[in-house]
């Protein structure tokens, strides 16, 4: 089976063409010029977009006629920007079925598009917390005077939380101010429960196999995750919501989907069709995920494990908890990712050497944190973990 990876830039995804390397299949990369994956040694070929005035990546892409129709097998898209600028193109909608990891046009709605999501969710009886659709500020004006509180409203596209407010006054809900770029916006109940991550495998619109995740730390109340446990027992009260909606919309790819559980029910949230940075642990499964998206794997809706010794393992992702805790000085975030270096399975495989420069390297940056005129304070955007393995399993 060969692999597309269709991405930008491909910061978050250079370490995805090993997880996916295979010695009987090809994996092909459609990337820019500069992009992070150019001399990766896990792919088989690399076609770069070149930039060309007034016309960007994606329009130059869904230009290429015959590069669309090389397009075959596991064609994964790298971000929700780039499937919902095909969804909105001119290709033919066969075409469209065709490429995209939706075969019904039904599907196509959910692609990169909260409000998408939202108005499949509602047509299809998923178990999901009250939604609406609105389209303009007026409209919003209207609707949440009689919107329980507490409510979130979300921007239809961008991610990492930054576009999600929460109402939970009614002084909150009189001055709430929605910018412009944001609409249409998804306005949903806010349930306060446990996030349950998942990640689905659909293949010709059924489901055939996930793995979950709980007690997530979030960058923020809605930003993405930096900490998930992963346990041998897996929940598996969404699972009949992924079925229907795999059926429904024809999925067949990659799913990230967020569930809260509260009371022994789970509402969906988010569905995203690509992969994140937690797609590294796709070559810890027991069952092999090509094998799983190549289709000889039979077996539906089976939950996967991670092939470790550990019952219940902790990952702590430091590419993001890092910078972050460094950027808005939060202690906690740092100590954890200390106390999860140190009681990592790379110090207990060997490997001591590493996790000792780990932790002290973690050690001092805690140390420069303190300093109210360090060099942190002064720094932007640093790239800390360029000095560290980025993933560690704490037991």
């Amino acid at each position: 089976m060969n692999k597309f990876l269709i991405c930008e830039n491909a910061e978050l995804l250079k370490n995805f063409p090993k997880v996916i390397k295979e010695e009987n299949s090809k994996t092909v990369v459609i990337s820019g010029e500069k992009s992070a994956l150019t001399k990766n040694k896990h792919i088989d070929t690399f076609i770069a977009i070149k930039k060309i005035a007034k016309k960007d990546f994606i329009d130059q892409l869904i230009a290429n006629e015959k590069l669309i129709s090389k397009l075959d097998g596991w064609i994964i898209w790298g971000n929700d920007e780039l499937m919902r600028r095909v969804v909105t193109s001119n290709l033919s909608l066969e075409e469209k079925l065709r490429i995209l990891p939706a075969k019904k046009k039904i599907g196509l709605q959910m692609l990169g598009s909260k409000v998408g999501l939202a108005k499949v969710s509602n047509r299809i009886k998923l178990n999901v917390p009250n939604t609406i659709v609105v389209k303009n500020s007026n409209e919003l004006e209207k609707h949440i005077q009689s919107f329980p509180t507490p409510f979130i409203v979300k921007a239809d596209r961008f991610g990492g939380g930054e576009f999600v407010k929460k109402v939970s006054t009614m002084k909150e809900r009189k001055e709430l101010n929605i910018p412009k770029e944001w609409f249409p916006v998804v306005v949903q109940d806010f349930v306060l429960g446990k996030l349950v991550s998942v990640e689905g495998f659909f293949k010709d619109g059924k489901l055939i196999a996930w793995v979950s995740s709980s007690k997530t730390r979030t960058l923020g109340p809605f930003g993405a995750s930096y900490s998930r446990t992963y346990e041998s027992a897996q929940e598996n009260g969404f699972e009949l919501d992924l079925i229907r909606i795999a059926k429904e919309c024809g999925l067949n790819g990659m799913f990230n989907c967020t569930f809260i559980s509260k009371d022994g029910k789970y509402y969906l949230i988010e569905a995203d069709a690509r992969p994140n940075s937690w797609h590294f642990l796709y070559s810890f499964f027991k069952i092999p995920i090509l094998e799983i998206m190549g289709g000889s794997h039979e077996i539906p809706a089976t939950p996967l494990t991670i092939n470790l010794k550990n019952k219940k393992v902790k990952i702590i992702d430091l590419d993001r908890a890092i910078p972050y805790a460094l950027s808005e000085k939060n202690y906690r975030i740092i100590l954890e990712s200390i106390l999860g270096v140190a009681n990592s399975t790379q110090w207990l495989a060997g490997k001591k050497i590493k996790a000792l420069k780990i932790l002290a390297l973690s050690i001092f940056l805690l140390l420069l944190t303190w300093l109210p005129n360090g060099p942190l304070n002064r720094i932007k955007n640093l790239n800390v973990t360029k000095f560290m393995h980025h993933k560690i399993f704490e037991r």
